[in-house]
């Protein structure tokens, strides 16, 4: 059985590796947010590596990672890098997020039903000292990696909660909206720029 490839496509100056991250890019830009695309890769602990898909910076300079995946909960190994990558780079970025879907699906549907859309990690410093038992014995039981200096905590969210962890809270729904569609209804076949 052979697996659907998602189709690459230009934008903006990118060659994004699906048509799902080029719609993202145009919905950032339309609601002013900057990003920037598969800057750099990162080697994770346990011999992976990570190649996020988009890095935002708000105007305070925390950077988010976002990761772009079709409709569904996120795979195993999206999960892994996720919590390796929140535990190794959380002096670096504020939290690693994966969408699911297009932004239509994840701003409109969401908000009616407050159906989950998104995953966030963040990292937690420890309170207290735990022994590499300790957290061996508490990784068994908690599903958030653990790591010497802390936990790297897994959050579900919903469209609306999804709005605030992407710099969107000044957004009107109507703009986030707006923009949802624009980057739905982008074209990009002949060399349209999806504009």
């Amino acid at each position: 059985m052979s697996k659907i490839r998602a189709i690459e496509t230009r934008y903006a100056g990118y060659r994004f590796r699906s048509r799902l991250e080029a719609r993202w890019a145009v919905f950032f830009d339309k609601m002013n947010t900057a990003y920037e695309y598969e800057v750099e890769g990162y080697q994770l602990k346990d011999g992976l590596y990570y190649l996020p898909d988009f890095i935002l910076v708000d105007k305070r300079l925390h950077k988010k990672i976002v990761e772009i995946k079709p409709n569904g909960y996120p795979d195993e190994e999206a999960r892994v890098k996720a919590s390796l990558l929140c535990l190794q780079g959380y002096d670096t970025f504020d939290r690693i997020i994966i969408i699911t879907g297009d932004p239509v699906y994840v701003f409109e549907n969401s908000s009616k039903s407050q159906e989950i859309v998104a995953y966030s990690w963040y990292f937690e410093k420890h309170d207290l000292e735990y022994s590499e038992q300790e957290r061996d014995a508490l990784s068994k039981i908690n599903p958030n990696k653990i790591s010497a200096e802390g936990v790297a905590k897994f959050w579900p969210l919903t469209g609306f909660d999804l709005c605030f962890q992407l710099f969107l809270n000044g957004g009107r729904y109507e703009e986030i909206m707006n923009a949802a569609r624009a980057a739905r209804s982008a074209r990009f076949e002949f060399g349209e720029t999806g504009r």
